[in-house]
């Protein structure tokens, strides 16, 4: 009786499958020209879809291939004012007329480095900035871009706003790999203001959150040296 009642049940099911399977062929029956022309359109949108990639595929490789050249060239001439001129020149075209975001932001973040390396830091500051705001997605040079930025305004006595830059992204999951670093130079601004007491504050910060940081060394220094009369 079990295997019976099993039969009937396969049997019903194959009937809704077939019942199913014939309302789709009458409708394709029913509807000939529009079931064409929407699947001649799935098929140009496939095809195009395919062919933007390519095309997508194709440009970012020319244009990193274009950015790793600049780069190796001012590698290799950094200390020739005039390669290094004339990299900077061809970073800034790659990035104006890039079409691909990656080679874009890497431009950017490039060109940063390569002012601040030369001590434009006020130029170094806006690409920093840049980058930082169109790539805020990218969790392993925006860190870095933050941290370099943050410098920039020390060397120009902008203590204030390298401190409010600091800030702004202490408390991001993204930044912990150099938090340490962050919390140091926090306390290296704060101590270069004269303000002794928020300086110890972030010292003490990293040595308690942070033992075995290069950086916690550094800030049981820095701690000895404000106990000492000036």
């Amino acid at each position: 009786m079990a295997n019976r009642k099993s039969g009937r049940n396969i049997e019903i099911n194959r009937n809704v499958i077939e019942t199913y399977i014939m309302n789709i062929k009458d409708f394709v029956r029913a509807n000939k020209k529009a079931v064409k022309y929407t699947a001649s359109a799935i098929i140009v949108l496939a095809i195009v879809l395919i062919g933007a990639d390519f095309y997508y595929g194709h440009m970012l490789s020319k244009e990193k291939g274009q950015l790793n050249a600049i780069m190796d060239t001012y590698r290799s001439g950094s200390d020739n004012p005039g390669i290094a001129a004339e990299c900077r020149k061809d970073l800034v075209r790659l990035v104006s007329e890039a079409k691909t975001g990656h080679v874009r932001d890497m431009g950017i973040y490039l060109l940063a480095s390569i002012l601040f390396d030369e001590k434009k830091y006020q130029e170094s500051l806006e690409r920093y900035l840049e980058f930082i705001d169109e790539s805020s997605s990218d969790t392993l040079f925006v860190p870095l871009a933050v941290n370099k930025a943050a410098i920039c305004l020390e060397e120009m006595g902008k203590y204030d706003q390298a401190i409010s830059l600091i800030s702004k992204y202490s408390e991001n999951k993204d930044f912990l790999v150099i938090m340490d670093q962050m919390i140091y130079n926090a306390g290296r601004l704060y101590a270069l203001k004269g303000d002794a007491a928020k300086a110890r504050e972030f010292f003490n910060k990293l040595r308690i959150d942070y033992p075995q940081s290069p950086y916690a060394e550094k800030a049981r220094e820095r701690l000895f040296l404000l106990t000492m009369p000036e």
